[in-house]
């Protein structure tokens, strides 16, 4: 159980034990999670997602969880003392034989339920614990928060790939623009967000490649803030898709980071922005080469 936000390398090592743990024991292997996160209640702010809780849910079963349970959380689920959660809910209405957590997992009111209390209350209840330990990278502690940090702090999407264990995600709905991409060689599907609580990363230009659906569309140029040359204010997302022609007015697209470019910057006009962008361009398709 947890909030398994990202379902980074982290959470991984906790849900391989866990499968490995439920066919030793001739059980089912169940998530239990919680939506929306709990911070975002407690502390009353909103809380930037890696993943919504039907992403959570997809991600999980190719681990081989075969049920994800979705807690809604409320004022009064953020109010039960973690003993009742334990007895009422993990054992009375999921019926567990064994529970594993990460090794920083609290839950309960007050985030009184930990490692001691699981152990404590598992004989009497008929359950066992398990705790896995911190995941580290290139000895980086794998955490939600830090791969966060990675997006919205430095754009740094290299980074939050390596601590994800697979490119960060982000889909958006393509929209009408202004289309004066076009005007300059550069055409661009302009996306609103499918799910405006997910990060975006920092405003800057990215190395993407494209999904329409499940299907690889297209490499591309993703510039992720307001367009300072041409003095914009609503950040916005667009990308430029590399080799492709058509129209997708209309259609959800799956847009996977993968290195950052440059930082957004105004140019002294179009000259100068159009040469910039074949530079983008040039530095983009040898990057995304060698990622394949």
């Amino acid at each position: 159980m947890g909030s398994f936000d990202g379902v980074h390398l982290g959470h991984q090592a906790i849900l391989q034990f866990l499968v490995e743990r439920a066919r030793a024991r001739n059980g089912r292997p169940v998530l239990v999670t919680f939506d929306p996160h709990p911070r975002e209640l407690v502390s009353g702010k909103a809380v930037g997602l890696l993943t919504t809780a039907q992403e959570r849910a997809a991600l999980v079963a190719r681990f081989g969880i075969e049920e994800t349970v979705i807690i809604p959380f409320d004022r009064d689920m953020a109010r039960m003392a973690a003993e009742e959660f334990v007895e009422r809910i993990l054992v009375g209405q999921i019926g567990a034989s064994s529970i594993v957590i990460g090794h920083d997992h609290g839950f309960g009111a007050g985030r009184k339920g930990n490692r001691a209390l699981l152990e404590r209350l598992g004989p009497s209840l008929g359950f066992e614990v398990d705790v896995i330990p911190a995941q580290a990278v290139d000895a980086t502690v794998v955490s939600s928060s830090v791969i966060r940090r990675s997006l919205t702090k430095t754009g740094d999407v290299a980074r939050a790939e390596s601590l994800l264990g697979r490119p960060y995600r982000w889909r958006g709905l393509v929209v009408d623009g202004d289309k004066r991409g076009r005007t300059i060689g550069y055409p661009t599907a302009n996306l609103d967000p499918v799910a405006p609580q997910k990060i975006i990363p920092r405003a800057g230009v990215y190395a993407v490649t494209v999904h329409r659906g499940n299907d690889p569309l297209a490499g591309g140029m993703m510039n992720v803030g307001t367009r300072p040359t041409f003095d914009g204010v609503r950040q916005r997302q667009e990308v430029h898709l590399l080799d492709f022609e058509g129209d997708l007015y209309g259609e959800v697209l799956t847009v996977e980071f993968r290195e950052r470019l440059r930082d957004e910057r105004r140019f002294d006009g179009m000259e100068a922005l159009v040469e910039q962008l074949k530079a983008d361009e040039s530095r983009c398709r040898s990057l995304l080469e060698g990622l394949q």
